[in-house]
């Protein structure tokens, strides 16, 4: 056996050993990361529902300069007026089966200097061409009730001007910010507005949420499978050479 274990090192093996050691630690790395992964797609998924279960509270309330992880689907109540001369459509947005865009509008909050940002659901296309946005209009003080979303990283300067419409691509708060002479909050709104026919207009988009751990456990065991596998053959490889 001790001759063996030498031959891993003799000089016309070492370098081979080391190379395979260097294989096996990065998939044990691999695999580690993975299982990390798969924790904070776990503790996620609980904070998640956590959110999801919890009531409305004013967003008065809700301290909107916080981490914006510690916000996000969080269900508030926020009370102002429409301003309904910056609102924004959001392209590409589809509801079963049809095309359509998402009206988002600036929220101007009570007793505040400061905006929130609303998606106030998904209308179909034709009412952006025919110009009828104003069909949607709630003219004077609303409340809201909407669920706190992160806008995206990503920034898409790509903006369409028309003469009843704004169209953006994606809901990004510099790019929004750029075109309003009034701050928003780092978070927008996603309303919660509940119809009894899908003809009402506009309709809340389902939160596209997938509530589970993912393949990264999978993962992580397949990493070190791996390893296992490449020093069992490497082992057997260097045995068969003494042998002979």
């Amino acid at each position: 056996m001790n001759k063996i274990i030498k031959r891993f090192f003799y000089r016309d093996w070492w370098w081979r050993t080391l190379i395979v050691l260097c294989a096996m630690g990065v998939m044990m790395r691999l695999g580690f990361w993975q299982l990390d992964r798969h924790y904070q797609k776990s503790n996620r998924n609980i904070f998640v529902l956590k959110q999801l279960q919890m009531d409305p509270v004013p967003i008065e309330d809700i301290n909107l300069y916080s981490a914006v992880e510690n916000l996000e689907m969080r269900a508030v109540i926020a009370t102002g007026s429409y301003d309904y001369k910056n609102e924004f459509v959001l392209q590409g947005q589809n509801l079963r089966g049809r095309a359509g865009v998402n009206l988002i509008t600036p929220l101007r909050l009570a007793d505040s200097d400061e905006a929130i940002m609303v998606n106030r659901g998904w209308i179909p296309y034709d009412y952006v061409d025919l110009g009828k946005l104003d069909e949607f209009h709630e003219i004077g003080k609303v409340e809201v009730v909407g669920r706190i979303r992160k806008y995206v990283s990503t920034v898409n300067d790509d903006m369409t001007l028309r003469k009843q419409s704004k169209s953006i691509y994606d809901m990004n708060l510099q790019n929004l910010q750029r075109h309003l002479h009034y701050p928003l909050f780092a978070v927008y709104l996603e309303a919660e507005v509940y119809h009894d026919s899908y003809e009402d207009l506009p309709q809340t988009m389902t939160v596209d949420l997938a509530i589970n751990n993912g393949p990264h456990l999978g993962y992580a065991l397949q990493w070190w499978f791996f390893v296992i596998v490449l020093g069992c053959v490497y082992v057997s490889l260097v045995r068969k050479s003494f042998i002979n």
